[in-house]
C-alpha cells in the first residue's frame, strides 16, 4: 500500500439555558433548544470537555473496501486523535488547530492540506459541538425551513464556522428532537465536491447523553460507509500533549 493510498484511506474513514445571540436567529435557536433537550439537556452537553468513541467501521471505495475498528478521541473545540485498525494495518491521525499528522503502514507524515481540512471538518461537526453552536461566537446558525426528510417532519438549519470557512446542514426531528441527519460538501483536490450525508439511527442514552449508535454515510446518493458505535466516554481528562504522542 502506497503512502498516497494510506492518505486516501485516512480520508475515507475519517458527531445552559438558551442564549440566542446575534449569530443565531430565533427560529434556529428554538430548534437547537429542542435538540439540546433531546440529547440530554444543554447543561449536560456544556459539561463535556472531551469525548472518546469506540466504533466499528466499514467503507466501500472506488479502489478497495475497508473495515476495522476505530478509537476516536476529541478535546473540544479543536483537537482530534483517531486510531484505526484496518484491513491493511494500523493508521493513526492527529489534529490540533491547524496542524496534524498521519502515521500508518508507510510511515509518518505531516498532514497534507486536503486531509487537514477534512480532519478540521470532522471536529467542527462533532455532535456535542454542533448542538451548542448557538453559544459559540465563531459559528453562525441559520434557520432554513421546516421540511420532511427521510419520512420525518423536521427543522433544517445551517451551521457555519467563520474561522474554518466550512458549513453543515442539520435536520432535527420535529417529534423526538433528535438531530438525525447532516449534509456537507466533501473534500476533493479539484472539481465538484460530492455532497456527503450522514444519517444517524439507533439512539440510546449513555451517561445522561443521547447518542446515535448507527451512522450511514453516502456521497451524492451512493452509500460509502457505515459506523457502529461500540462504546463512549466523556470527560476522561485527555490533554493535547497526551493525544499527540505517536
Amino acid at each position: 500500500m502506497t503512502r498516497s493510498t494510506a492518505t486516501l484511506a485516512a480520508c475515507a474513514v475519517l458527531g445552559f439555558q438558551l442564549l440566542a445571540s446575534a449569530q443565531t436567529d430565533e427560529r434556529a435557536a428554538a430548534w437547537l433548544a429542542k435538540a439540546q433537550a433531546a440529547a440530554g439537556g444543554a447543561e449536560r452537553l456544556a459539561e463535556i470537555q472531551d469525548v472518546e468513541l469506540e466504533r466499528r467501521v466499514s467503507s466501500a471505495g472506488i479502489l478497495q473496501n475497508l473495515s476495522g475498528t476505530q478509537l476516536v478521541r476529541y478535546i473540544l473545540p479543536g483537537t482530534l486523535r483517531q486510531q484505526s485498525q484496518l484491513d491493511f494495518g494500523r493508521l493513526a491521525v492527529f489534529l490540533s488547530g491547524d496542524k496534524g499528522w498521519i502515521d500508518g503502514p508507510q510511515g509518518y507524515m505531516e498532514m497534507p492540506p486536503l486531509q487537514l481540512r477534512q480532519a478540521q471538518g470532522e471536529v467542527f461537526r462533532a455532535r456535542e459541538a454542533l448542538l451548542l453552536s448557538d453559544r459559540d461566537e465563531s459559528r453562525t446558525v441559520r434557520f432554513l425551513g421546516e421540511t420532511e426528510q427521510d419520512g420525518r417532519a423536521a427543522g433544517e438549519l445551517e451551521i457555519a464556522s467563520k474561522s474554518l470557512n466550512q458549513s453543515v446542514r442539520v435536520w432535527i426531528d420535529a417529534e423526538s428532537g433528535d438531530l438525525f441527519r447532516i449534509a456537507y460538501d466533501g473534500v476533493v483536490l479539484q472539481g465538484q465536491a460530492p455532497e456527503t450525508v450522514e444519517l444517524f439511527g439507533d439512539f440510546r442514552t449513555l451517561d445522561g447523553v443521547r447518542l446515535p449508535y448507527r451512522t450511514s454515510i453516502s456521497q451524492n446518493g451512493r452509500a460509502v460507509s457505515s459506523i457502529q458505535l461500540l462504546g463512549a466516554r466523556f470527560n476522561s481528562g485527555f490533554t493535547v500533549e497526551g493525544l499527540s504522542q505517536r
